[in-house]
This record gives C-alpha cells, sequence and structure tokens, in this order.
C-alpha cells in the first residue's frame, strides 16, 4: 500500500519518524512530505522516503537569521503553491486522499 505521511511545518517529526518507519517495515511504500531539516534535527529516512517539499524559501530565510515576520509572510504565500506541487506529485505516485497535517493519506497500490 502507498502512504503518504503530510506534516508541513515538522510538528510531529518524532512521531513521523517512527509512524513512517513501522509503516515502512510493515510493507507499505511510504513517503513523508514535510519542511526541509533544520539542525540540530536528525535527518532519518529509514524505510520510508522523506519528501521535503513544503516551505523550501522559507526556511532558506530562516536560516539566514531571525526575521520571524518575513519568514511567517513567507510560509503563508507559500503554503498554496506547495499544497499544489505536493497535490501533483501525490497524483502521479498513485490513488490517494489528502488530509489535514500530521495524518496519514492511504491509497491502494492496485494488489493486495
Amino acid at each position: 500500500m502507498r502512504v503518504a505521511v503530510v506534516d508541513p511545518s515538522g510538528f510531529t517529526l518524532p512521531y513521523d519518524h517512527l509512524l513512517c518507519d513501522a509503516l515502512g517495515r510493515g510493507g507499505d511504500d511510504v513517503r513523508l512530505y514535510r519542511r526541509p531539516s533544520r539542525q540540530p534535527e536528525e535527518e532519518r529516512s529509514g524505510a520510508y522516503a522523506p519528501r521535503p517539499l513544503f516551505y523550501q524559501r522559507a526556511e532558506a530565510i530562516r536560516r539566514r537569521g531571525p526575521r520571524w515576520a518575513v519568514y511567517r509572510a513567507a510560509k503563508a504565500i507559500e503554503h498554496p503553491f506547495d499544497l499544489r506541487a505536493f497535490s501533483r506529485e501525490a497524483l502521479a505516485w498513485g490513488p490517494m486522499s489528502f488530509t489535514s497535517s500530521g495524518s496519514s493519506c492511504r491509497g491502494s497500490t492496485g494488489s493486495s
């Protein structure tokens, strides 16, 4: 089964990593859609594929210094474009339904 775990802002990354790894070890094809990793966050990708698709430009602004108003504005502007990119990738990947942040979206691969 194909599983997309979507957590754009990475609010629940420790949980996401454990969930994705467990699903992947169970035989599912798992992708974690999120923002790019920050220091000192550990970049992990056990039995799943990390996809840092969200907030790439906003995270670049955040790395340059504490300009929180600019960072938050960039996230707000970037979010609909990133959702569109996610939708395109998920549709190309296969049958998928989209739910809110931190939830898993399951789609059938066509085989049991």
